[in-house]
């Protein structure tokens, strides 16, 4: 079997790329989920503020895993792990709204959405 050395040149660096990325959001995470939020707002109180300020046509399931979080435009659902919704910290709210954004620009037919 031959490997193509041009191939290890493209392959390293991207998946250096990725294993920082990784840490990176994992550290970043484990930091700001000790933070509680000055309003002491949970994932799930914030998942409601939203869906209900844009009047968002989505269902909020609570879902087991840590962080599992994701938005299915095909049956619009807004999957939050456990910790996420029932946390009053600052990534909570902040992985909340970063999902629900995907909500927002797929309720707003967003061109970059069907990507």
């Amino acid at each position: 079997m031959y490997i193509d050395p041009l191939y290890i040149v493209f392959m390293i660096p991207g998946l250096l790329i990725g294993l920082a990325a990784t840490i990176g959001l994992r550290l970043t995470y484990a930091y700001y989920s000790r933070k509680k939020n000055l309003n002491n707002i949970t994932g799930g109180d914030a998942a409601n503020m939203i869906i209900q300020r844009y009047n968002l046509p989505v269902t909020v399931q609570i879902t087991g895993g840590a962080l599992s979080e994701n938005y299915n435009p095909s049956n619009r659902v807004v999957s939050l792990s456990h910790d996420i919704a029932s946390t009053p910290s600052i990534a909570a709210v902040a992985i909340t709204a970063h999902e629900l954004g995907h909500a927002i620009q797929h309720n707003s037919n967003f061109f970059l959405i069907a990507i």
